[in-house]
């Protein structure tokens, strides 16, 4: 009888640490998902006890940044795929120079084959005025044989860490559009999980040649209210499938939906499947995709996987009002992952890409809120759509398909 009673109190004590989880523990849904995206490494599990913004407009975002970066006291760390010599641009690039003026550590990796028509001059006056700045490629700086192995690669990370103790990861760039005109999603961290984020920058800066000299990587400070929520940051590229493997394990896991903001919806053979097998055993997945996308090619290259996406029972939604450059998971109401990753065989593939996943429901009530107004203003597609489609429609669709890889 003391044995029994004994094993009803284990249990009841096992039922109230289940249903009285602290804030910003990972659901155990998600456990494996994470071990997996840390590579086996301890410094990049999720952290636990992050405070974070979801931002989805570029006003947002400049805002922010710009008052984190006049704010910042000891270190800029940013890494960007595009940085334009227009008004947006130049509004972080001014706030960066006053920064370097004061002496703060400047550290600057920009992407440089995928903006041929940048000139140069613009980032040099950065490093004219002291900050370390590094091309991803730099062409100048190394033999056509030393490039060439690595030329089809890009940098198509967005990060900025400032002081060891903020972070920003998303799909938005420095450049006007994305601050005036297109819709986008970027997330801003403070908190523990900083720190694994300033070692994915470390890590990308010293591989492209940068001095591992006076890196500040400090632990970020906690939150002083406690709680808060886990996040979790991971990169990909050069031939690395992790994230392209992360977004299966996503929708083999989901227990009732994932849906999905891309602007390239272009998914390797793989990714369909598990995008089929998660629609075939009731999941409901959804998928949002600009009507009309930033390049022709890619409009009919995303079309072209609709007709087999409805007969799976995948639903498809092409947002009406804007170009949306967005590139968002939402699983299950615990699961919400935000960063540059495209799906198509580029981003899954090849490119340099990072995310911050963010586990529980904190985040996941923001993105649900964002994904039900595009829904609302968004026109579902149909197989009935598709009917209208002649010939030459669907040739070109298929070329593209066909094609993908290159895109």
């Amino acid at each position: 009888m003391k044995l029994s009673f004994r094993i009803v109190l284990l249990m009841l004590a096992l039922l109230v640490r289940a249903f009285a989880c602290p804030a910003g523990t990972i659901p155990a849904q998600w456990e494996d998902l994470s071990r997996f995206l840390s590579r086996g490494e301890a410094a990049l599990l999720p952290a636990e006890g992050n405070d974070f913004e979801i931002m989805d407009n570029g006003a947002r975002k400049w805002e922010l940044l710009l008052q984190d970066i006049r704010q910042a006291r000891k270190t800029i760390y940013m890494e960007y795929y595009r940085w334009a010599n227009d008004d947006a641009g130049r509004q972080i690039y001014d706030a960066v120079m006053d920064k370097i003026k004061e002496g703060l550590d400047v550290r600057l990796l920009i992407e440089d084959i995928a903006n041929p028509f940048y000139r140069l001059d613009f980032y040099w006056k950065l490093r004219e005025a002291g900050a370390q700045l590094i091309f991803f490629t730099d062409t100048e700086r190394h033999q056509l044989w030393e490039a060439l192995p690595g030329i089809n690669i890009r940098d198509h990370r967005k990060i900025v860490v400032i002081d060891g103790q903020l972070g920003y990861v998303g799909g938005m760039n420095l450049a006007d559009h994305y601050l005036y005109s297109w819709r986008d999603t970027h997330v801003r961290v403070k908190g523990p999980a900083v720190a694994a984020l300033t070692k994915l920058f470390c890590d990308m800066w010293i591989a492209r040649g940068g001095s591992a000299q006076g890196l500040y990587a400090p632990q970020p400070e906690p939150l002083p209210e406690g709680g808060g929520s886990a996040v979790q940051f991971a990169t990909t590229g050069g031939g690395d499938t992790l994230l392209l493997e992360a977004v299966c394990r996503i929708l083999d896991s989901a227990r009732e939906y994932v849906y999905f903001q891309n602007p390239y919806f272009c998914p390797p053979d793989c990714l369909l499947e598990a995008l089929y097998n998660a629609a075939g055993r009731g999941v409901d997945v959804r998928i949002i995709v600009p009507q009309e996308s930033d390049m022709a090619m890619m409009t009919l290259a995303n079309q072209s996987f609709f007709e087999d996406c409805l007969v799976a029972g995948v639903r498809i939604f092409e947002y009406t009002t804007r170009f949306n450059h967005s590139k968002v998971i939402l699983a299950d109401g615990n699961l919400s992952v935000v960063g540059s990753l495209n799906l198509d065989a580029r981003s899954l593939n090849t490119n340099h890409e990072v995310v911050a996943a963010i586990y529980g429901p904190d985040a996941a009530r923001t993105l649900g809120t964002q994904f039900q107004e595009l829904f609302s203003q968004s026109k579902e597609v149909s197989l009935e759509d598709l009917s209208s489609w002649t010939t030459h429609d669907r040739n070109a669709r298929r070329f593209w398909r066909r094609h993908r890889s290159l895109l």
